[in-house]
């Protein structure tokens, strides 16, 4: 008797060696642009430490202080993880715009003060989107280097803004938060010494840096291909596009196509993990989710990617008009995803949406911790 439980114990053993949890998360701390943000911070380093996920990717951790304070956070539980410096990347001339560019009858700076004066943080951002698009469009086909280091400089003082742009000596930033590309990788378990990298898409990228972290990670015994990615989103409605492509979308999907590329090369046939705020999302009528940049999507379906939140069951949507860090208007769309390769589908769960809980920060007033929701997944031995 004591063999057949011993047996028994032995099998249960091998069959449920490591259940292993997936996590991808935007956290939207993108300090004027997304509402609630010093509020927002503490809660969600606090939500991302106890989710009980064994590999996270995050985006939207732009600012070198929140890098550090989560990274701080997190290395009791996640002892390996990887994050990039912050590399600033600067107009090749100076000053980056003409003073006729900015100022006069129509300009973008009349605008400002005659529109938006006042307003602070988000509600200014939200203020030159809706009532200044024409003269943003204007400058756009004027001096598009001009436009693109105006757009770049999200979350600063307007005056401070103007001096920077015009100012003769000294170069602005051509991107985001400083060059930031707001990413990184927790692990409970082993990243393997020199597999650990960045892909740059700076050739690929307008306004934001866009970049692929990746690390073959050793899963009991197993190396298991990880990357964690935030590509291009879709700006038409809010900032004109004054980068080489035809748009937001080809950039997009540019940015897909060599990224695929690029995985290939570097997974070496191993099991893939690709997770991140991809910016695109497939179509679903019968779910309300609105398609954005589907032929990037597509892109990656044609490869064999497995997507089990809208390949599994019921898909439901990541970014979502209900969340009150964005609008009524906002369209429904499931942008977020973890990808699986050279992964047998019965291997994976299914899909899980997390992180759509409010949180009580002043007054009553009750936020979502992300104008994303965060998604997970969970991954039987392979």
């Amino acid at each position: 008797m004591k063999y057949f439980t011993l047996t028994i114990f032995s099998i249960f053993l091998c069959s449920h060696t490591y259940a292993l949890e997936l996590l991808t998360y935007n956290l939207g701390l993108a300090n004027g642009f997304v509402d609630h943000y010093e509020e927002r911070r503490l809660p969600l380093f606090a939500k991302i430490k106890d989710s009980q996920a064994d590999i996270i990717c995050l985006q939207e951790l732009w600012s070198e202080e929140d890098r550090q304070a989560l990274s701080k956070e997190m290395a009791p539980l996640y002892p390996h993880s990887l994050l990039t410096p912050i590399e600033r990347v600067t107009a090749d001339r100076s000053p980056a715009c003409q003073y006729s560019n900015l100022f006069g009858e129509g300009s973008i700076v009349t605008c400002m003060r005659s529109r938006c004066d006042g307003k602070k943080g988000r509600d200014f951002t939200a203020c030159i989107i809706a009532d200044c698009k024409g003269p943003l469009e204007s400058l756009k086909s004027n001096n598009p280097y001009c436009a693109n280091a105006l757009m770049a400089q999200v979350g600063t003082h307007p005056i401070l803004v103007m001096l920077k742009l015009l100012i003769p000596f000294g170069k602005v930033d051509l991107y985001i938060y400083g060059g930031s590309n707001g990413l990184a990788i927790f692990s409970k378990y082993p990243i393997k010494p020199g597999s650990s990298g960045m892909v740059s898409m700076r050739d690929y990228s307008t306004l934001s840096r866009r970049d692929f972290l990746h690390a073959m990670v050793e899963v009991e015994g197993k190396e298991i291909f990880v990357g964690c990615t935030h590509l291009t989103a879709n700006l038409t409605d809010s900032a004109p596009y004054a980068g080489k492509f035809s748009g937001w979308e080809q950039e997009n999907l540019k940015q897909s196509e060599y990224l695929i590329s690029k995985i290939e090369e570097l997974s070496h046939g191993r099991p893939q993990i690709i997770m991140g705020d991809f910016n695109f999302s497939p179509g679903v009528p019968s779910q309300g989710i609105e398609a954005n940049f589907e032929k990037s999507f597509l892109a990656f379906k044609a490869k064999g990617y497995y997507d089990p939140m809208s390949d599994g069951g019921k898909p439901s949507c990541t970014f979502c008009k209900s969340n009150s860090l964005n609008l009524p208007t906002d369209p429904n769309q499931l942008i977020d995803h973890i990808f699986f390769k050279n992964v047998a589908p019965k291997k994976i769960g299914g899909a899980t949406l997390v992180f759509d809980e409010k949180l009580e920060i002043k007054n009553s007033v009750k936020t979502n911790l992300s104008d994303h929701y965060g998604i997970k997944v969970k991954l039987t031995p392979l």
